[in-house]
């Protein structure tokens, strides 16, 4: 039976040997045969020979999933027969023989085409070894080795994996090294072979990638896998390195300079290092940086003039501000420069002085609305005066030439209602406290004075009145007692009831004059009380000498004389003013009293001698002199010039009593009146006489704060010049006079 086996499997072999050389589509009679004939031996339970055929059939029909099936039924069937087998020997082995044979009689009643079973059934331990090892592993090692030594390693390792379980562990290590060496020694020297004579390193690397499709730990062949890679990479980089070089001359050829040099960078990229190709593409990044220069700036500089067209000087001038730098066209570009900044300056001037008339026009506007009109149409000039320094805005210089034209309509009738009343109180003031002077109430008239400088503060003729006014109350106030003087309420009583006794008397007297008498007397006791408290009282003196007039004529002439010889001391101390005037108090009540008249022709004679009420010829020329200036400045309605000639005049003695002196107050009064109606003159002035009076005043403005006086002055007068009345050219001349004289 064992010699069958031997035979058949003899026969399997070579059917395996003339199978792996023919194809099923050449010769498929030859291919169905081996099928039917496999099939025949799985039937027949011989597994490893229909395993051994199923191998080889499943190398080249993959797909076939009944083979498949079919495979996997002989392999699972022998590899337990063998187990099965192998149990049994070790029982055997064991010395359990009846347990060894009893599993192998089982094997072969399940397999009872078998004959391989039967014989080891009646085969000692040692016998069944010797043929296992004689009749597989000995022939099996030799099979695996002559299918190495013929390259046959998919024979060699289906050899093996049949053999496996019949196999030592040291024998199938052994083995397993023994066949992957050689597999690696032939895909290796395959790769080699490949790269040295046809450099091939994709063949290379199919044959690793063989090798490594069975052993993918295998670092060896990883690494020459990556050498192979590598290699690869190197041989086609040098293949691109040329092309990109190619590429960069063509493109050179072509003037396409940018391109050139991106093939030439990537041509030394791949060959690290070649001198001539860097010179070039030194050259041509120099060449291309010039283009591009060139290009850049020509495209700003067609920018920019188009943006002048478009009258966009702004963005024109940051275009030509990035190109200045360049090398093309300086001269043109410095030129464009200095125009545009010249223009856009002159764009932010006019913009600097719209917004300015704008800010004017609008404070105006506030400012009319509050009533302020004068303000108001100062602010508008100013305005307009802007306006007119720039082109355009025309609807703006409309709307303050409207603004102006209403302003002028609203101060010229409030100006005349404020004009006709302040005159009229002015010249009622004057009038009323030159009435209550004339009546020496002082008080009164001072009252009516101050009213007349609250509304004409420089008022010379009423300031003259006043220091008049000063003097006689100096006058009047000596032998006056103060509210505070610690004896004032001794004497308050003392007079109240003296003016009760006086009066009371006097009605007394004239029914009774005994009775009268004695009233009047206890009355002329307080009075001369009070003379004694106050000897320079002149209540007391004028009370005590009527009472004595009254009732004793001797008394009173001797009050006469103590008032007269009073007066002489007080000439003697000084105080002509004061002893003149009670002489002629003591003459209105006693003209004829002896030596009075006399006295008083003497302190009159004084009088003139140290108060002069007349012009000297100097003066006198002078005064006439100054009087036809003011008069011919007054008909050229130069009314400041005109007013400060006629103060000069009031200046030189205010005491005379010349005619020159009156005329001349009474111009000053006509100048002051014309200087408040003529006020009017400037709202009847035109917009553009306005405009020119207030662009005057600027300059002259602008030149005082600069400190040019001199200039300041000069434009001050032109303003002044167009409208006399106008009051702030008017102080700031006068502020610039006073500057220059320091």
């Amino acid at each position: 039976m064992l010699e069958l086996i031997q035979k058949d499997v003899g026969i399997i072999e070579n059917y395996a040997a003339l199978l792996s050389y023919f194809d099923k589509k050449k010769y498929p009679d030859f291919y169905e045969f081996t099928v039917t004939k496999t099939n025949e031996l799985l039937k027949n339970h011989y597994y490893r020979e229909a395993l051994r055929f199923y191998q080889l059939l499943t190398l080249f029909e993959k797909n076939d999933t009944e083979l498949y099936k079919n495979y996997k039924t002989a392999y699972l069937a022998y590899t337990s027969s063998i187990l099965e087998i192998k149990k049994a020997i070790g029982e055997y082995q064991k010395g359990e023989i009846q347990t060894a044979k009893k599993k192998l009689q089982d094997l072969q009643e399940k397999l009872p085409g078998n004959s391989n079973l039967q014989e080891m059934v009646k085969l000692g331990e040692k016998e069944i070894e010797k043929k296992i090892e004689k009749d597989y592993i000995l022939p099996g090692i030799q099979r695996i080795e002559t299918f190495l030594q013929e390259k046959r390693f998919n024979e060699a390792k289906g050899y093996f994996l049949m053999l496996k379980r019949l196999l030592k562990e040291e024998i199938q290590t052994s083995l397993k090294i023994k066949i992957k060496a050689a597999e690696k020694k032939y895909y290796f020297e395959e790769a080699e072979k490949a790269v040295l004579e046809a450099k091939d390193y994709n063949l290379a690397m199919d044959r690793i990638k063989s090798y490594l499709a069975f052993y993918p730990e295998d670092n060896d062949a990883n690494q020459k896998l990556n050498q192979y890679k590598e290699m690869k990479l190197k041989a086609e980089m040098q293949v691109e390195a040329y092309n990109q070089l190619k590429k960069g001359d063509y493109y050179l050829s072509q003037k396409q300079y940018s391109l050139a040099v991106f093939h030439y960078k990537n041509y030394l990229d791949m060959v690290k290092e070649d001198d001539q190709v860097e010179k070039k593409i030194k050259s041509l990044e120099k060449m291309i940086e010039e283009e591009r220069n060139k290009t850049y700036f020509y495209e700003n500089y067609n920018k920019a003039l188009e943006k002048i067209k478009l009258k966009d000087l702004e963005g024109a001038l940051k275009l030509f501000d990035q190109i200045k730098n360049y090398n093309y066209e300086k001269e043109k570009v410095t030129l464009y420069l200095n125009n545009i900044r010249e223009e856009l300056e002159k764009i932010r001037i006019e913009r600097e002085k719209e917004n300015t008339a704008r800010n004017y026009f609008e404070e105006g506007q506030k400012k009319y609305s509050k009533e302020n009109y004068r303000e108001a149409l100062d602010d508008y000039l100013l305005s307009f005066s802007l306006l007119n320094e720039i082109n355009g805005r025309e609807l703006l210089k409309k709307d303050v030439q409207d603004a102006v034209k209403k302003t002028q309509s609203v101060l010229k009738e409030i100006e005349n209602k404020r004009i006709k009343e302040r005159l009229n109180k002015i010249e009622s003031g004057i009038n009323k406290g030159k009435r209550e002077y004339f009546l020496s109430n002082y008080d009164k008239a001072l009252a009516y004075f101050n009213e007349v400088l609250e509304l004409d503060d420089s008022n010379i003729i009423v300031k003259d009145y006043k220091e008049l006014i000063e003097e006689a109350q100096k006058i009047d106030a000596i032998g006056k007692i103060s509210d505070r003087d610690p004896f004032y309420p001794l004497y308050l009583s003392l007079k109240t009831e003296g003016e009760r006794l006086k009066e009371e008397g006097i009605a007394v007297y004239k029914n009774n004059q005994e009775q009268g008498k004695e009233i009047l007397l206890e009355s002329l006791n307080k009075w001369q009380t009070i003379k004694r408290a106050f000897p320079y009282n002149e209540e007391a003196r004028v009370n005590i000498r009527s009472i004595f007039k009254i009732i004793d004529e001797k008394g009173w002439k001797e009050s006469i004389e103590d008032d007269m010889k009073r007066a002489i001391d007080l000439a003697d101390k000084g105080e002509e003013k004061t002893a003149y005037k009670l002489l002629k108090e003591l003459y209105d009540e006693a003209p004829d009293f002896p030596k009075l008249s006399q006295y008083i022709k003497q302190f009159e004679k004084k009088q003139k001698e140290s108060v002069r009420n007349y012009f000297t010829p100097e003066e006198k020329t002078e005064a006439k002199n100054l009087y036809n200036q003011a008069l011919n400045s007054f008909s050229q309605k130069k009314y400041p010039e005109a007013l400060k000639l006629t103060e000069k005049i009031l200046k030189i003695n205010k005491y005379s009593k010349d005619d020159i002196l009156e005329n001349a107050k009474s111009l000053y009064i006509r100048i002051k009146s014309k200087m408040d109606t003529e006020s009017l003159e400037s709202l009847n002035l035109s917009i553009g006489q306005l405009e020119e009076r207030t662009k005057y005043y600027r300059e002259a403005l602008s030149f005082y704060q600069q400190g040019d006086f001199k200039k300041a002055l000069e434009f001050a007068k032109k303003s002044l010049k167009i409208d006399p009345t106008y009051n702030a050219a008017q102080r700031l001349l006068d502020s610039a006079e006073k500057r220059l004289k320091l």
